[in-house]
C-alpha cells in the first residue's frame, strides 16, 4: 500500500523520449489464463439444418447439434404451421391458440450453476408477451424465459418470474436480425445473477433470489411461453445455443462478431472464446469499464456495479468501420453542441483513482474541437467542478492535442502532461496534432514508484483504432509516489465526455468504450483493448501469445 500523501500537485514534470527509456519498473503482467477459467461447454445447439425445406409437420424430430442426439420436438398448435427456409424456422404465430414451437429436452439446466442462453431470432411482429425461450414448469415460481416483448410493446427482456426486478428491457425492430444471450450464475447460496445482452451488448444485470436448480422444469419451449394468456412467436429462428457456464461480455460480442454457428463462417470459434475470455479477465480487473448500448444507461462491464446514468443523447446506429472489424458492439454516447450529454456517477472509487497507480482508457471519434489552451474536449474526468475541488481529467485541448492535465485547489493551477510527437530528434516537445473524424484508442497511465524517493512514471498513447498503428506515446518522470488524488470534500462527479454546468461542456464527438484501472497496465495489455489484432490465431501465433503479446480483439474474417 502506498504511503498517504499530501495532495498538493508535483514539480513540473521531465519528459523523457521512448528512444530512451526503458520501463524496467513495469513486469510485464501476462494475460493469459487457461483456457478454464471461462470455459463454457455447448451442452445444446439447434440449428434446423438437418430438417426438411418448406412446410413441417408436428411432431417433427429436432436435432442436438452438441449432442448428435434428436432430444426435442416442433409442434404445431391450432392453426400454426413452422416452415425451414435454409436451416432458418418461421414461426407463424398468431395468437394464444395458434403457433408453432418446440419442445426442449428437460435437462436444459441439470445440476448447473451457472449458464449462457442465446437465441438468433428475427421478428415478424411483437404478439402479446411472445417468447424467444421459455423453461421450468407452469407454476409461476418456477419459469425463467426470454420475452420478445413487453406485452406488444417491442422491448424485449428476461427474468426469472418470481423476481420482481430484471435487467433492462430493449426495444427491438420487425425483420431485424438479433443475437438475445441471457446468462445466470449462481452467486451465493440462495441468489443467481441474470445479465442480458443484445447483439453482444449488456444492456442490464439484477440478482434474484433463486437457484438454477429451482427452475429445473419438465416443460422447456422455443417460440412459446407456459402462461396460457401469452402469445406464440411470430419470429424466424436461426438458431438457440445452451452453454454450462456463464460467458462474460467480450466473449459474448465475440459471438455476435463471429454470427451464428449454423452460418458456417471461418472463425476457430473455440479459440477466439478463449482469447475473449482472457481479455474479459483484464475487464473485469477493471474499476470500471464500460461501452454503450443505445440506452440512457452504461452497465460496469467489469462487475464492480459502478453502472454510469447518461444524460442527453445517445446514438444506438453502429458506425460501419467499427462495426465491420472490430470487436466492438458499435454503439457510441454521442455528445452533441446543442445537447448536454454526459455520462455520469458519484462514486469514490472512481473520483479517488489517482491516490495510487491508475489506467485511464477510451476510444473516441471527435467531430470538431474547440479551439484555445484553456478550452477542453473531457472523456474521462474525475472530481470537482473547474475550481470547486481537485480532479483530473484526460482531454483534447486547443484544437486537437491531448493530454492528462490535474487541478490543484489549494495551488489554483493545472498540471498538465502532454501526448507528444514521436519524433525523437525534435529539439523541443511538440504535442501531437490529432484529427476530426478518425477514430483513436487513447490510454493514460500512472505507475507509482516504490516508495517516496523513487521516481513515478506517467505514460500516455495514441493508436490508430483502425489500423492499430501506435501514433505516439510519451513518458513523463515525476517525483514522488501520488497523482491527482482528489482530497477535496467536492469530488462528486466522474464523467465521460462531459462536464456538465461549464464551458468544459458541449463537445462534439462519439465514444465507443471507457475504462479506468486502479492500477497502471502495461503496453501489451493495454493491446488487448486495441484494433490492431490479427485475424482468429492459428496454432503457431500461441507461441507469440505465450510470449504475453496479447492482442485479443479480433479483426472479424471474411467469410468463406
Amino acid at each position: 500500500m502506498a504511503k498517504s500523501q499530501d495532495s498538493s500537485f508535483l514539480p513540473p514534470p521531465r519528459i523523457l523520449t521512448c528512444g530512451n527509456f526503458t520501463l524496467i519498473a513495469l513486469a510485464i503482467l501476462t494475460v493469459l489464463l487457461p483456457a478454464s477459467v471461462y470455459a463454457q461447454t455447448l451442452t445444446h445447439s439447434y440449428t434446423f439444418e438437418d430438417l426438411a425445406e418448406g412446410s413441417l409437420s408436428t411432431g417433427t424430430p429436432v436435432t442436438n447439434f452438441a449432442t448428435g442426439e434428436q432430444d426435442a420436438t416442433l409442434y404445431l398448435a391450432g392453426t400454426g404451421s413452422a416452415t425451414n427456409d435454409g436451416g432458418v424456422l418461421l414461426f407463424n404465430g398468431t395468437d394464444k391458440n395458434n403457433g408453432a414451437y418446440i419442445q426442449l429436452p428437460s435437462d436444459i439446466i441439470g445440476s448447473k450453476t451457472a449458464i449462457t442462453l442465446e437465441t438468433w431470432v428475427t421478428p415478424n411482429d411483437f404478439l402479446k408477451y411472445s417468447r424467444a425461450w421459455d423453461i421450468g414448469d407452469s407454476d409461476n415460481a418456477t419459469r425463467f424465459f426470454n420475452a420478445l416483448t413487453d406485452n406488444t410493446s417491442a422491448n424485449s427482456y428476461t427474468r426469472f418470474q418470481n423476481v420482481s426486478s430484471y435487467p433492462a428491457a430493449y426495444k427491438l425492430t420487425a425483420d431485424k436480425e438479433y443475437l438475445l444471450t441471457v446468462t445466470a450464475e449462481q452467486v451465493s447460496e440462495t441468489s443467481t445473477k441474470l445479465t442480458y445482452y443484445v447483439n453482444g451488448s449488456m444492456i442490464g444485470t439484477t440478482t434474484g433470489e433463486l437457484l438454477l436448480s429451482e427452475v429445473n422444469g419438465n416443460e422447456n419451449f422455443l417460440g412459446r411461453s407456459h402462461w396460457s394468456g401469452d402469445f406464440y412467436a411470430d419470429a424466424y429462428f436461426k438458431e438457440f445455443n445452451v452453454y454450462d457456464g456463464a460467458m462474460r461480455p467480450t466473449q459474448v460480442n465475440a459471438q455476435k462478431i463471429m454470427g451464428a454457428t449454423s452460418d458456417h463462417n471461418a472463425y476457430d470459434r473455440e479459440t477466439t472464446l478463449a482469447n475473449a475470455a482472457q481479455t474479459d479477465e483484464l475487464i473485469a480487473s477493471a474499476t470500471g469499464f464500460w461501452n454503450f448500448n443505445g440506452n440512457n444507461n452504461a452497465p460496469d462491464l467489469s462487475g464492480s456495479g459502478h453502472n454510469l446514468s447518461i444524460t442527453g443523447a445517445v446514438s444506438s446506429e453502429a458506425d460501419s468501420n467499427l462495426s465491420e472489424i472490430l470487436t466492438s458492439n458499435g454503439f457510441y454516447l454521442h455528445d452533441q453542441l446543442t445537447t448536454n450529454a454526459y455520462a455520469f456517477l458519484a462514486n469514490d472509487d472512481l473520483c479517488n483513482l489517482g491516490k495510487d497507480s491508475f489506467t485511464l482508457a477510451t476510444r473516441v471519434k471527435m467531430d470538431s474541437f474547440k479551439e484555445g489552451e484553456d478550452s477542453y474536449d473531457d472523456l474521462i474526468r474525475a472530481g470537482g467542478q473547474t475550481t470547486q475541488g481537485t480532479h483530473y481529467s484526460l482531454a483534447f485541448t486547443n484544437n486537437g492535442k491531448c493530454l492528462l492535465f490535474g487541478y490543484d485547489n489549494s495551488k489554483g493551477v493545472y498540471q498538465k502532461y502532454f501526448l507528444n510527437s514521436l519524433d525523437d530528434n525534435i529539439s523541443e516537445p511538440t504535442a501531437y496534432q490529432f484529427e476530426a473524424d478518425k477514430w483513436y484508442d487513447i490510454f493514460a497511465t500512472f505507475e507509482k514508484g516504490e516508495d517516496a524517493d523513487t521516481p513515478s512514471f506517467v505514460t500516455l498513447y495514441a493508436y490508430d483504432s483502425l489500423s492499430g498503428e501506435k501514433l505516439a506515446s510519451t513518458v513523463y518522470e515525476v517525483d514522488g509516489d501520488t497523482l491527482f488524488y482528489n482530497s477535496s470534500a467536492n469530488r462528486n462527479h466522474f464523467l465521460l465526455f462531459e462536464i456538465p454546468n461549464n464551458g468544459h461542456g458541449n463537445s462534439n464527438g462519439y465514444m465507443d468504450y471507457a475504462g479506468v484501472w486502479g492500477y497502471a497496465l502495461t503496453e501489451n495489455q493495454l493491446q488487448s483493448l486495441l484494433t490492431s489484432a490479427t485475424s482468429v490465431p492459428e496454432p503457431s501465433t500461441w507461441a507469440l501469445l505465450a510470449l504475453g503479446v496479447v492482442v485479443l480483439f479480433l479483426r472479424k474474417r471474411v467469410r468463406s
